[in-house]
């Protein structure tokens, strides 16, 4: 699942920009608010796992060869700043909605924002 936490920002993002040729605004900000809303229930779906100090981890190889993994590893300090970083996204993307007028950069702008949600939330999560 941490897996999927990385990803599904990037995800959103390439499917925002897809929707720019779309007439309404309110589908990206539609498609933004259903993701990051995604992103917040299951990153609150880690709160009994990391609760009493435990650590969820996800391991990949990625070169055996070289010995290098590909490591994603979340405990209570990444969890809390990763529900920070899609809170605030939450509240970011309603708010956009209704501030950006049709003449925006619609799709664009929350493109940007699901891509720049990423990485905050891969860092978050201690990616190693």
């Amino acid at each position: 699942m941490l897996l999927v936490l990385l990803l599904l920002p990037f995800v959103g993002s390439l499917l925002s920009i897809l929707l720019l040729k779309t007439t309404s605004p309110r589908l990206p900000a539609g498609l933004a608010a259903i993701i990051v809303t995604a992103l917040l229930l299951l990153t609150g779906s880690f709160y009994p796992a990391v609760a009493d100090g435990g650590v969820v981890r996800f391991r990949a190889e990625w070169l055996p060869q070289f010995g290098l993994d590909f490591a994603l590893r979340m405990d209570g300090f990444a969890w809390i700043f990763t529900m920070l970083v899609t809170a605030i996204g939450l509240l970011v993307v309603l708010y956009a909605r209704y501030y950006m007028s049709e003449e925006d950069p619609v799709p664009r702008f929350f493109s940007f924002l699901l891509a720049f949600m990423g990485p905050c939330s891969a860092l978050s999560s201690q990616a190693m």
